[in-house]
């Protein structure tokens, strides 16, 4: 019956159309959530037996360039972890960039006029005056 069914339903290469999906499945637009439910699941249907590392290096080879440059700064050992890391990854590419305001700082150049207020300012000793009469102090505590 079983028999009967596939031969029914199924193309008589579907095993080879579903493992060329799984080595050439890539991430494109879609989130790495999506990625790697599909990555899975592809993953399950094909029934391969393939080491952790090897599943490791395919699911990673597929996610985005971007993420990709991401995590190869990083040393990851487990495909749980580095899929861990690839969803903080993603949420920090998809953050907007913050808002930064520049202020203009001009240099200081003493040939241009004080235009800050000028009721704040020192007053101005000349050489004939002495500091007590400009602070107005009386002489005898000098």
């Amino acid at each position: 019956m079983r028999r009967m069914m596939l031969t029914r339903f199924l193309l008589a290469d579907f095993e080879q159309l579903l493992y060329h999906q799984y080595q050439h499945y890539t991430q494109n637009d879609c989130s790495v959530g999506v990625y790697t439910e599909e990555f899975f699941r592809l993953n399950a249907r094909n029934n391969l037996y393939e080491l952790e590392n090897h599943q490791f290096a395919r699911y990673i080879w597929g996610l985005k360039l971007t993420i990709q440059d991401q995590l190869v700064l990083r040393l990851v050992w487990h495909l749980f972890e580095a899929v861990n890391l690839i969803y903080k990854i993603e949420a920090q590419l998809n953050q907007p960039p913050p808002k930064t305001h520049f202020f203009r700082r001009v240099p200081f150049d003493p040939n241009l006029p004080n235009t800050s207020n000028q009721t704040n300012a020192p007053p101005h000793i000349s050489p004939n005056q002495s500091t007590s009469q400009t602070l107005n102090r009386p002489k005898a505590f000098t």
